[in-house]
Protein backbone atom coordinates (compact mmCIF):
# COMPACT_ATOMS: atom_id res chain seq x y z
CA UNK A 1 0.00 0.00 0.00
CA UNK A 2 1.77 3.64 -1.32
CA UNK A 3 1.55 5.87 1.74
CA UNK A 4 -0.15 8.88 1.56
CA UNK A 5 -0.04 12.37 3.16
CA UNK A 6 -3.65 14.19 3.25
CA UNK A 7 -5.17 14.87 6.46
CA UNK A 8 -7.28 12.62 7.97
CA UNK A 9 -9.91 13.88 10.51
CA UNK A 10 -9.26 13.59 14.16
CA UNK A 11 -11.54 10.59 15.44
CA UNK A 12 -10.47 8.34 12.24
CA UNK A 13 -6.81 8.70 13.08
CA UNK A 14 -5.96 5.33 15.04
CA UNK A 15 -7.17 3.48 11.44
CA UNK A 16 -4.08 4.35 10.11
CA UNK A 17 -0.49 3.89 10.92
CA UNK A 18 2.25 6.73 10.64
CA UNK A 19 6.00 7.32 9.02
CA UNK A 20 8.14 9.51 9.36
CA UNK A 21 10.86 10.40 7.04
CA UNK A 22 14.06 10.27 8.01
CA UNK A 23 14.66 14.08 6.77
CA UNK A 24 12.43 15.76 9.30
CA UNK A 25 9.12 15.42 11.38
CA UNK A 26 7.62 18.53 9.61
CA UNK A 27 4.32 16.00 8.32
CA UNK A 28 3.71 12.31 8.26
CA UNK A 29 2.69 9.68 6.08
CA UNK A 30 -0.11 7.25 6.38
CA UNK A 31 -1.59 3.86 5.65
CA UNK A 32 -4.35 2.39 6.69
CA UNK A 33 -3.57 0.15 10.11
CA UNK A 34 -2.75 -3.46 9.97
CA UNK A 35 -1.33 -3.80 13.30
CA UNK A 36 -1.18 -2.43 17.31
CA UNK A 37 1.87 -2.83 17.72
CA UNK A 38 3.82 -0.31 19.97
CA UNK A 39 7.48 0.55 21.52
CA UNK A 40 7.40 3.16 24.45
CA UNK A 41 10.45 3.83 23.36
CA UNK A 42 10.24 4.25 19.35
CA UNK A 43 6.30 6.06 20.24
CA UNK A 44 8.45 8.37 22.78
CA UNK A 45 9.93 10.11 20.07
CA UNK A 46 7.75 11.63 18.22
CA UNK A 47 4.35 12.48 21.28
CA UNK A 48 3.99 16.08 21.46
CA UNK A 49 5.10 17.42 24.10
CA UNK A 50 2.26 18.46 25.98
CA UNK A 51 0.56 15.08 26.25
CA UNK A 52 3.50 13.04 26.15
CA UNK A 53 3.60 12.97 30.25
CA UNK A 54 0.21 11.48 30.16
CA UNK A 55 0.45 9.07 27.27
CA UNK A 56 3.43 7.72 29.03
CA UNK A 57 1.89 7.40 32.19
CA UNK A 58 -1.11 5.29 30.72
CA UNK A 59 1.41 3.36 28.03
CA UNK A 60 3.85 2.28 31.69
CA UNK A 61 0.31 1.19 32.86
CA UNK A 62 -0.20 -1.53 30.23
CA UNK A 63 -2.74 1.02 28.47
CA UNK A 64 -2.10 1.29 24.84
CA UNK A 65 -2.91 4.81 23.36
CA UNK A 66 -3.37 5.84 19.92
CA UNK A 67 -2.52 8.39 17.18
CA UNK A 68 -2.76 11.57 19.31
CA UNK A 69 -2.63 15.85 18.92
CA UNK A 70 -1.92 18.00 21.84
CA UNK A 71 -3.58 20.85 19.34
CA UNK A 72 -3.14 23.18 16.96
CA UNK A 73 -3.10 27.39 17.24
CA UNK A 74 -1.90 29.59 15.13
CA UNK A 75 0.63 31.69 18.20
CA UNK A 76 3.97 29.30 17.29
CA UNK A 77 4.47 30.43 13.27
CA UNK A 78 2.32 27.99 11.60
CA UNK A 79 2.02 30.00 8.64
CA UNK A 80 6.20 29.53 8.49
CA UNK A 81 5.49 25.76 9.54
CA UNK A 82 3.49 25.14 6.60
CA UNK A 83 5.81 26.43 4.01
CA UNK A 84 8.68 24.35 5.39
CA UNK A 85 6.44 21.44 5.71
CA UNK A 86 5.88 21.98 2.11
CA UNK A 87 9.27 21.90 1.19
CA UNK A 88 10.15 18.96 2.79
CA UNK A 89 7.74 17.21 1.64
CA UNK A 90 9.17 18.12 -1.97
CA UNK A 91 12.61 16.87 -0.90
CA UNK A 92 11.26 14.04 0.06
CA UNK A 93 9.15 14.18 -3.17
CA UNK A 94 12.77 13.99 -5.37
CA UNK A 95 13.98 11.22 -2.98
CA UNK A 96 11.08 8.82 -3.54
CA UNK A 97 11.15 9.09 -7.53
CA UNK A 98 15.07 8.60 -7.60
CA UNK A 99 16.76 6.47 -5.07
CA UNK A 100 13.63 5.53 -2.54
CA UNK A 101 12.67 7.07 1.12
CA UNK A 102 13.31 4.67 4.30
CA UNK A 103 10.04 5.59 6.54
CA UNK A 104 9.71 4.47 10.06
CA UNK A 105 6.86 4.01 11.53
CA UNK A 106 6.29 5.97 14.21
CA UNK A 107 4.72 3.31 16.87
CA UNK A 108 7.18 0.56 16.78
CA UNK A 109 10.02 1.74 14.63
CA UNK A 110 9.40 -0.67 11.90
CA UNK A 111 10.78 0.31 8.28
CA UNK A 112 9.01 0.62 4.99
CA UNK A 113 11.00 1.27 2.07
CA UNK A 114 9.04 4.17 -0.66
CA UNK A 115 10.16 4.33 -3.51
CA UNK A 116 8.07 5.33 -6.53
CA UNK A 117 9.53 6.60 -10.25
CA UNK A 118 6.49 8.18 -10.93
CA UNK A 119 5.52 9.79 -7.55
CA UNK A 120 4.15 13.08 -7.15
CA UNK A 121 3.17 15.41 -4.07
CA UNK A 122 -0.81 15.24 -4.23
CA UNK A 123 -0.79 19.09 -4.51
CA UNK A 124 0.36 22.09 -5.56
CA UNK A 125 2.04 25.11 -2.63
CA UNK A 126 -1.36 27.06 -2.69
CA UNK A 127 -3.48 24.18 -2.04
CA UNK A 128 -1.46 22.28 0.49
CA UNK A 129 -1.18 25.84 2.41
CA UNK A 130 -4.97 25.83 2.57
CA UNK A 131 -5.30 22.35 3.10
CA UNK A 132 -2.98 22.83 6.35
CA UNK A 133 -4.03 25.71 7.53
CA UNK A 134 -7.85 24.66 8.18
CA UNK A 135 -7.26 21.79 10.53
CA UNK A 136 -10.67 19.43 10.09
CA UNK A 137 -10.66 19.59 14.11
CA UNK A 138 -9.83 22.73 15.44
CA UNK A 139 -7.73 23.29 18.17
CA UNK A 140 -9.14 20.05 20.18
CA UNK A 141 -6.21 17.90 21.71
CA UNK A 142 -7.05 14.43 21.65
CA UNK A 143 -5.18 11.53 23.27
CA UNK A 144 -7.18 7.82 22.29
CA UNK A 145 -6.50 4.90 24.12
CA UNK A 146 -6.79 1.33 24.77
CA UNK A 147 -7.63 -1.07 27.43
CA UNK A 148 -8.35 -4.57 28.62
CA UNK A 149 -10.66 -5.55 32.15
CA UNK A 150 -7.49 -5.91 34.22
CA UNK A 151 -6.79 -2.11 34.09
CA UNK A 152 -10.40 -1.66 35.02
CA UNK A 153 -9.20 0.46 38.10
CA UNK A 154 -6.65 2.90 36.72
CA UNK A 155 -9.82 4.25 33.58
CA UNK A 156 -12.07 4.80 36.52
CA UNK A 157 -9.47 7.34 37.79
CA UNK A 158 -8.51 8.60 34.70
CA UNK A 159 -12.38 8.86 34.09
CA UNK A 160 -12.83 10.81 37.52
CA UNK A 161 -9.96 12.75 37.22
CA UNK A 162 -10.73 13.95 33.56
CA UNK A 163 -14.24 15.23 34.86
CA UNK A 164 -13.09 17.51 36.81
CA UNK A 165 -10.76 19.58 35.12
CA UNK A 166 -11.70 22.28 33.16
CA UNK A 167 -11.80 22.42 29.44
CA UNK A 168 -11.16 18.44 29.10
CA UNK A 169 -13.49 15.24 28.63
CA UNK A 170 -13.27 11.67 28.10
CA UNK A 171 -15.70 9.67 25.92
CA UNK A 172 -14.86 5.69 26.93
CA UNK A 173 -16.73 2.83 24.82
CA UNK A 174 -16.19 -1.13 25.73
CA UNK A 175 -12.54 -0.87 25.68
CA UNK A 176 -11.65 1.99 24.30
CA UNK A 177 -11.36 5.86 25.07
CA UNK A 178 -10.33 9.33 24.21
CA UNK A 179 -9.05 12.47 26.14
CA UNK A 180 -10.46 15.80 24.26
CA UNK A 181 -8.28 18.67 25.61
CA UNK A 182 -9.49 22.53 24.05
CA UNK A 183 -8.12 25.97 25.02
CA UNK A 184 -7.65 29.24 23.50
CA UNK A 185 -4.12 29.01 23.43
CA UNK A 186 -1.13 26.58 22.69
CA UNK A 187 -0.19 28.03 26.66
CA UNK A 188 -3.54 27.17 27.88
CA UNK A 189 -3.50 23.68 26.00
CA UNK A 190 -0.57 22.48 27.39
CA UNK A 191 -1.62 23.54 31.29
CA UNK A 192 -4.55 21.67 30.75
CA UNK A 193 -2.70 18.28 29.68
CA UNK A 194 -0.11 19.27 32.58
CA UNK A 195 -3.00 19.21 34.98
CA UNK A 196 -4.49 15.84 33.77
CA UNK A 197 -1.02 14.09 34.24
CA UNK A 198 -0.38 15.81 37.83
CA UNK A 199 -4.15 14.77 38.91
CA UNK A 200 -3.00 11.34 37.94
CA UNK A 201 -0.04 11.10 39.56
CA UNK A 202 -1.23 12.39 42.89
CA UNK A 203 -4.44 10.43 43.10
CA UNK A 204 -2.51 6.91 41.70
Amino acid sequence: MKPQLDPIPLHEMTKYEWWSSPHHSDWYYHTPREQFAIDIDVLAETLDPCLKPLALLLLENGIFTGPSCQGLHDDHGNEDKREEAFLSLSMDAGIIRTQGLMLKNVENGETFFFYDPTYRLPWSFSSFFKKAGTPNHGKVGYLPFYFEEVHEDIIALLESVVQNVPNAKITIHNDVGAIEVYGASYRAQCRTWKLLYERMVEYA
